[in-house]
């Protein structure tokens, strides 16, 4: 079953906390009509078949609006999608099938801490799949803090076995580390996955990662992590370029290691391929990919550096991109 390592070790326990609300079926709550949001996603696995809960969003990438499914990563790893030519997800009990190749992958993450999983879908034109929508207030500075006592719920299908979808409510969300929470909704095996939304806009926040039996909580992770939408995702500065400084090779693009803060992982600040892979212009004007550039006059120069790559918003910060100039500024 699709569930993270630190809940396998202690299965009896799954994640039912003391004093958390029960969880109720989602087709007898108010929220009844999110059923066709969430789906349980079956995955033919590299090693064996996993389980677990997905949900159906729209975001932006590439300047387009497109519909993903989101699950976590050891539910459905890269290794997965590469072997398989599809993936199987069932709503409301009935089996659809979604088309997968190299391509589908919008994000994955393979830090087990985060535990992402982000496939690009077709949208089917029976309109199969409705869309929840991300909560934007997700992306503000310390935004745990706008939902440390707001009631959250989360989507899922707690038992498999049933196949039915349920609703676990709970009071609020605490800060573990960097993007990464501790929630009072309940949880069983199965709703890995599970989308973790706000209860006064019913949009998503974040998304369920497993229950820590040592401490008695269950673990989320913000979707703060992640980069939404996508048509931010560039840096520019503003030069100043003096009669000195003509038809020198100056530098304007350069890479360096980041201090780790909150114990990222090397992968998660150390990332010059996508450097080497970013689109540079230069007052509209693109220029070809170097380190270093030629100015032939004097004169307030604009550069843009636009990411090829889906970077999250960790990466998107801590790529380190630096002018020996002043004014510079990221958008």
């Amino acid at each position: 079953m699709g569930i993270c390592e630190v809940c396998r070790k202690n299965r009896k326990d799954e994640g039912i906390l003391a004093g958390a609300e029960k969880s109720e079926l989602l087709q007898e709550s108010n929220l009844n009509y999110m059923e066709n949001y969430i789906c349980i996603v079956d995955v033919n696995g590299v090693e064996k078949r996993k389980t677990g809960t997905g949900f159906f969003c729209k975001i932006t990438h590439n300047n387009k609006e497109i519909p993903v499914l989101i699950t976590n990563y050891h539910i459905i790893s890269d290794e997965d999608v590469k072997i398989n030519a599809y993936i199987e997800v069932f709503i409301k009990g009935k089996p659809h099938i979604i088309n997968i190749n190299k391509n589908s992958i919008i994000y994955s993450s393979r830090d087990s801490r985060y535990d992402i999983m982000i496939l690009k879908i077709e949208e089917n034109s029976n309109k199969i799949y409705n869309y929840l929508e991300i909560d934007p207030n997700i992306f503000k500075e310390e935004s745990y803090l706008t939902y440390q006592n707001e009631p959250i719920y989360i989507l899922h299908f707690p038992n498999l076995k049933d196949g039915k979808a349920y609703i676990s409510r709970g009071n609020g969300i605490e800060k573990i580390s960097r993007h990464i929470i501790k929630h009072k909704c309940n949880t069983e095996e199965g709703s890995s996955g599970g989308p973790i939304l706000c209860s006064s806009t019913n949009k998503v926040i974040g998304i369920h990662k497993g229950f820590d039996p040592a401490k008695k909580y269950n673990i989320g992770v913000l979707l703060s992590l992640i980069k939404f939408p996508l048509s931010n995702n560039y840096i520019i500065a503003e030069i100043y370029i003096k009669e000195e400084d003509i038809n020198k090779k100056l530098r304007i693009l350069n890479f360096c290691e980041y201090c780790m803060k909150d114990d990222l992982p090397p992968e998660e600040y150390m990332n010059q391929k996508e450097i080497k892979n970013c689109e540079i212009q230069i007052n509209n004007n693109k220029i070809k990919t170097d380190f270093y550039h030629q100015f032939d006059s004097k004169g307030i120069y604009k550069i843009k550096y636009s990411f090829m790559n889906y970077l999250t918003k960790s990466n998107t910060v801590n790529i380190i991109v630096f002018l020996h100039f002043k004014n510079f500024m990221r958008c």
